[in-house]
């Protein structure tokens, strides 16, 4: 039996992380438990994270052409995984109170995709062709990533 003093250790560590994420997000603290329980569901392997496999298997991830992306902006740590703070702190960029620069930010983030703080015609390229597949030709895309007058665009310029 588990002594009552554990069990008591446990939920103030709870509740501390709860108060921590809650100042790190958009979210009230109801919002992050009901999150957690929804995680715990996404992490298949119960190892306390959502690895790529786990990731791409969320039905409405899976469908869109910029998962892989999505996953790498989640990953702030680089791990190869998104532990339970990644994953509020990226949702709740998603979030009605999520402020305008920070979905900006992670629109940028998107396109970013060697994190250099511009925006490539390469990126641009690359990004795009993730999105439209083979519905336009390379050339048809290198027209739209490759406006004359711009060689990168930074966060400022948006």
């Amino acid at each position: 039996m588990a002594s009552p003093n554990i069990t008591i250790e446990k939920e103030d560590h709870w509740m501390n992380r709860i108060n921590e994420l809650t100042s790190l997000s958009h979210f009230s603290r109801d919002e992050i438990q009901r999150l957690y329980k929804r995680f715990k569901k996404l992490d298949k392997d119960g190892n306390g994270s959502i690895d790529k496999e786990e990731f791409m298997a969320i039905p409405q991830i899976a469908a869109n052409p910029l998962a892989g992306r999505l996953m790498a902006i989640f990953d702030t740590d680089k791990g190869g995984s998104i532990d339970f703070q990644e994953f509020i702190t990226g949702l709740s960029v998603f979030s009605v109170k999520g402020e305008k620069h920070e979905k900006w930010r992670f629109a940028f983030k998107v396109y970013d995709m060697d994190q250099d703080g511009f925006i490539s015609n390469g990126e641009l390229f690359l990004v795009l062709k993730m999105m439209v597949g083979n519905n336009l030709t390379d050339l048809q895309l290198q027209q739209v990533a490759n406006p004359k007058h711009l060689n990168r665009l930074s966060i400022k310029q948006l």
